[in-house]
């Protein structure tokens, strides 16, 4: 069964590494650090029947029966509301940052709106794993945004969040 993908957005990577978050997706996974200020929480999550790892940002750590916390980094920039994964997150993934330009965050009404156990979660899913899960479409090579009906496809094959 489908699940309900409210949030299906690709982004391009700044030179710098930065990545800008999706409008609808600020108001969940940004909170305001009492030291920090504007942060997010990246997280890994695994697949563990497909051997895969995606990350996940939220507004509260991601705790054990979710993944692997990496860490809490800030978010820059007022209007844009940019984030730079950290380096370990290309790490526990398995991607290159050299070679990525693009990302695609994608969220459940589930995990935005309702949140999971009053968290709030979205992945981003670099564009060599979308190109991984969908082995035979790769037509759409590294230099252009991912197709939306391409982002629907990889999105099925993500872990639920109960």
């Amino acid at each position: 069964m489908a699940r309900n993908w409210n949030v299906l957005e690709t982004r391009k990577f700044r030179e710098n590494g930065y990545i800008t978050i999706p409008k609808s997706l600020r108001d969940k996974v940004v909170f305001n650090h009492e030291v920090w200020g504007e942060s997010t929480n990246w997280g890994v999550t695994e697949d563990e029947e497909r051997d895969e790892k995606y990350l996940v940002l939220s507004n509260e750590e991601i705790g054990d029966e979710y993944g692997l916390q990496l860490k809490r980094s800030d978010v820059t920039g007022e209007e844009s509301q940019s984030v730079r994964p950290p380096s370990k997150a290309y790490e526990e993934v398995g991607v290159d940052p050299d070679v990525e330009d693009y990302a695609g965050f994608l969220s459940t009404e589930e995990m935005i709106e309702e949140g999971v156990n009053g968290q709030y979660m979205a992945f981003l899913l670099f564009h060599s794993q979308i190109s991984d899960m969908l082995p035979d479409t790769l037509g759409f090579g590294y230099s252009t945004d991912i197709p939306e009906e391409k982002l629907y496809e990889a999105a099925e094959m993500l872990p639920e969040f109960r």
